[in-house]
């Protein structure tokens, strides 16, 4: 929608990026089950702006960054996150982060064997419906940091898309959110210590 959202999520790509301590040696992080860690930012986002997102790194990124660009689609896509680690940007879609989780819930697909340092949700509406395949599965993609953006005007009552982009954010800490909410009751109804 030209509100600039492309420009400044590049420019924190270049501004922040994974220090070479962020990936250990040999790239394997043991706290993750042996999940290797990804130096680069995958761009998760509709069918229709794969190639807007591919042309808008290549001609506002500076090289060697916009050179090591790869996208993630199609059937003849990576099978091999090993392969997709190397990359700076790598862009794909919510039907293809959906299909490499898997029905089941494994998340065997070369997306999901990644930790990467930065996952994006572009038009963040795709990922609204919290019982949706595609929010789900986005979810259970590791990531440094998380990041979401959406140009479509928020129709009123704001909540269950609001519930859905929130479990996004947060599902890289600890803990869901209910689970958190009812450690908070339970320490809210908790008798307090007394004085000493």
């Amino acid at each position: 929608m030209g509100l600039g959202k492309t420009v400044q999520i590049l420019a924190l790509c270049v501004h922040h990026a994974p220090p070479l301590s962020a990936a250990p040696v040999g790239g394997m992080l043991a706290g993750l089950g042996g999940a290797r860690a990804a130096l680069g930012t995958l761009i998760v986002c509709p069918l229709m702006l794969v190639k807007q997102w591919e042309r808008e790194i290549r001609a506002k990124v500076a090289p060697p960054f916009s050179r090591n660009v790869c996208i993630h689609h199609g059937s003849g896509r990576d099978r091999s996150g090993a392969k997709l680690a190397g990359y700076d940007f790598v862009i794909t879609t919510y039907s293809v982060v959906r299909s490499e989780r898997g029905s089941d819930r494994s998340g065997t697909g070369a997306l999901f064997q990644l930790r990467w340092w930065r996952v994006v949700l572009d038009e963040a509406t795709y990922s609204e419906n919290p019982a949706a395949g595609g929010s789900r599965a986005a979810c259970g993609l590791g990531a440094v940091h998380r990041g979401c953006m959406g140009g479509t005007p928020r129709q009123v009552p704001p909540r269950p898309p609001a519930r859905a982009i929130a479990r996004w954010l947060s599902s890289a800490q600890r803990g869901s959110l209910a689970r958190r909410a009812t450690a908070t009751r339970r320490a809210a109804t908790r008798p307090a210590a007394p004085p000493q």
